[in-house]
C-alpha cells in the first residue's frame, strides 16, 4: 500500500484567503430584499480562514490523520502573509510558493440565512500556477496526488488544458494515484467559455479518482441540460432538479473518458459513486490489490448527514473529498468510505469556515453512528437498499 512513502497525500492547486462576514439576522430572506442599494446590513464578526482545496482538503485530511504535503501559490502581499500565518498554525506553510509581484487570491463568502452562498473571488497567483510549480520529488514520495479547482487557475485551462494534462500525465508516470476536483466557472468568464469537454477528454485518462459536483459536471459536458436545470430551478437549488438518471449519465460519461472512479457530489442529496472494471482500477496503486476488489464495477448512492447546527456550507465539498480520500487510503470499503466522507462534510457545515468544524479520525467514526441521514428515495430500476444503508444498483452497464 506504499506505506513506506513520506506522504499519504500531496494536495496541489488553488488556495486563497477566505473572508466570511457573519450575518446577524438568522431569518430567511431573498436576495432582492437583502441586497438593496444604500441599505445598511448589521453584521456579526468576520471569520478569516485559509480556503480552496489545498487548504480545505489538505488540512482536513491532516486532521483526519493523513500525512499531507501542501503545494499552493501566494503573492508577496498582506493577504499572502496572513494566509501563510494561518497555514503555519498547522505546519502546512512549507510547500507554498511565494510569487513576487503577484497578489494573493481571496474570496469574500456571503452566506445569509436561507440563501445559497455567493462568492466574490479574485484568482490572484493561482492564475499563473502551472506544471512548473509542482515538486515532483515530493509527489513521487506520496501515495496519492490531489489537485483542485483548475477552472479558477488560468494557466491550467488555457490551450485545451495542456498544462493540466501534463501534470496528471507526469504524476501517473511516477506510479502515483491521482485525484481531481473541479469548481463551477462563471459562464461568461474566460474559464466558462473554454472547451471543458475537450480538456477532460485529454486529462481523465490520467485521473484515477474524479470528484466534481453534479452542476460542475453538467456545465462541462452537458451544458444544454445545465441551463435547463437552472431555468427550471429559478431561485431554488438546481441540485434538486437533476434526476438520478441525469447523475448516472454524467458518471458514465466520465468513465468513458478514461477515469477509474467517479464521485459526483450532490450536496444535501448525497453522492453518486461509479467505478470502472478491474483493469482500469488496477492503476490505483495507493492501496493493495486485495483492498481494491470491493471497488470493482460499483454503482452506489450515499446519503448526506443532517448537521446538528448549521454554520455555512463553505468548503463542504472539499471536506467531503478529504474524508473520502482518507477512507480510501485507510483501506475502508466503498460503503464505509462514502459514509465517512459524508460525515466529514457534515462536520464542516457546523462552522462558518471550512476547517474548524472537522474533528479527528476516531471521532468521525463515532459521529457516523450518531448523526442522522438526510434520506434519499430512489425508484429508478435496479436500485436497492444495501445492508450498509446506502443505495446500490445491482445491474448496470
Amino acid at each position: 500500500m506504499n506505506r513506506e512513502k513520506t506522504f499519504d497525500i500531496t494536495v496541489a492547486g488553488h488556495i486563497c484567503l477566505d473572508i466570511i462576514p457573519r450575518f446577524q439576522s438568522e431569518e430567511k430572506q431573498d436576495v432582492a430584499s437583502l441586497f438593496v442599494p444604500g441599505k445598511l446590513i448589521t453584521m456579526k464578526e468576520v471569520v478569516v480562514s485559509s480556503g480552496g482545496p489545498v487548504s480545505n482538503t489538505g488540512l482536513n485530511a491532516k486532521k483526519l490523520g493523513m500525512k499531507v504535503a501542501f503545494m499552493g501559490k501566494v503573492g508577496d502581499d498582506f493577504f499572502g502573509r496572513g494566509l501563510l500565518s494561518l497555514l503555519k498554525d498547522y505546519d502546512a506553510d512549507k510547500g507554498m510558493i511565494i510569487a513576487k509581484g503577484e497578489h494573493t487570491s481571496y474570496t469574500v463568502v456571503l452566506a445569509p440565512a436561507g440563501i445559497d452562498r455567493m462568492f466574490l473571488h479574485s484568482p490572484g497567483a493561482n492564475n499563473t500556477y502551472s506544471s512548473a510549480d509542482i515538486d515532483y520529488e515530493v509527489v513521487k514520495n506520496s501515495r496519492l496526488f490531489h489537485l483542485g479547482y483548475p477552472p479558477l487557475m488560468q494557466a491550467l485551462y488555457r490551450n485545451e488544458g495542456k498544462e493540466l494534462t501534463a501534470i496528471f500525465k507526469k504524476v501517473k508516470q511516477l506510479g502515483v494515484t491521482t485525484s481531481l476536483d473541479m469548481s463551477l466557472p462563471e459562464p461568461n468568464s474566460e474559464a466558462g467559455k473554454v472547451n471543458w469537454e475537450k480538456i477532460l477528454e485529454n486529462t481523465l485518462p490520467y485521473v484515477d479518482i474524479f470528484l466534481p459536483s453534479v452542476e460542475e459536471s453538467a456545465f462541462m459536458i452537458e451544458q444544454k441540460r445545465f441551463y435547463e436545470m437552472k431555468q427550471q430551478a429559478g431561485h431554488k437549488d438546481a441540485v434538486d432538479f437533476y434526476t438520478i438518471e441525469d447523475v448516472e449519465h454524467l458518471a458514465r460519461r466520465f468513465l468513458q473518458m478514461g477515469t477509474a472512479m467517479v464521485v459526483l457530489k450532490c450536496a444535501h442529496r448525497g453522492s453518486h459513486l461509479r467505478t470502472a472494471g478491474k483493469e482500469r482500477l488496477s492503476s490505483i496503486t495507493a492501496i493493495s490489490p486485495e483492498k481494491l476488489i470491493p471497488w470493482i464495477n460499483l454503482c452506489l448512492w450515499g446519503e448526506a448527514y443532517q448537521a446538528p447546527v448549521f454554520g455555512s456550507a463553505t468548503g463542504s465539498g472539499d471536506s467531503f473529498i478529504a474524508g473520502f480520500l482518507t477512507a480510501l487510503l485507510s483501506g475502508y470499503d466503498p460503503f464505509t468510505s462514502l459514509r465517512f466522507a459524508h460525515c466529514v462534510g457534515c462536520q464542516n457545515v457546523t462552522r462558518p469556515d471550512a476547517i474548524s468544524g472537522v474533528t479527528n479520525h476516531q471521532e468521525t467514526l463515532r459521529l457516523m453512528e450518531t448523526y442522522s441521514h438526510l434520506p434519499v428515495q430512489i425508484s429508478s430500476p435496479g436500485w436497492k437498499r444495501h445492508a450498509s444503508g446506502l443505495w446500490k444498483k445491482t445491474s448496470h452497464e
